[in-house]
């Protein structure tokens, strides 16, 4: 296969002077921790989404070029595990957002923030590990009852 006249099938080269950018042939994702680079997508706004240094982005994926990103390209996201502290780790699974995470464990989504304050519930990923605090309301299921979401 060529592409842009290499000999290089992973190597994608760019309209300006010739710079590649490589795909990695076996790229290696941990725990599903991986983005697909959106159009206008550039690594500092991904590193600011996610809430991760732009420096642990680049050092998760050696094989793509940091200025020369293309759209569709899976690159991985290196998540921060719970500290060994918390009482219970979850892992996110399709369609969770903080709000359900936090209503099927009796929490509020301000406690579940307040655990996880490296965490941007607008970039949740599957698989993802986040910490549920313990729940320190004695209240919290009555105001459940009075507000409808439990019989």
């Amino acid at each position: 296969m060529h592409i842009n006249n290499s000999t290089n099938p992973y190597a994608y080269f760019t309209d300006q002077a010739g710079f590649p950018c490589w795909i990695p042939e076996h790229p290696i994702y941990r725990e599903k921790n991986f983005y697909f680079i959106q159009p206008g997508d550039n690594l500092y706004y991904i590193a600011h989404f996610f809430n991760v240094s732009l420096q642990d982005l680049i050092t998760e994926n050696p094989g793509i070029h940091p200025y020369f990103l293309i759209p569709g390209q899976m690159i991985s996201i290196p998540l921060p595990l719970p500290s060994e502290d918390c009482p219970q780790i979850y892992a996110v699974r399709p369609g969770d957002t903080f709000y359900h995470i936090a209503v099927n464990n009796d929490l509020s989504v301000k406690d579940l923030m307040n655990a996880n304050p490296d965490i941007n519930p607008n970039a949740l990923l599957i698989g993802q590990k986040i910490c549920l605090p313990k729940n320190k309301s004695r209240f919290r299921r009555l105001w459940r009852i009075l507000a409808g979401m439990e019989n």
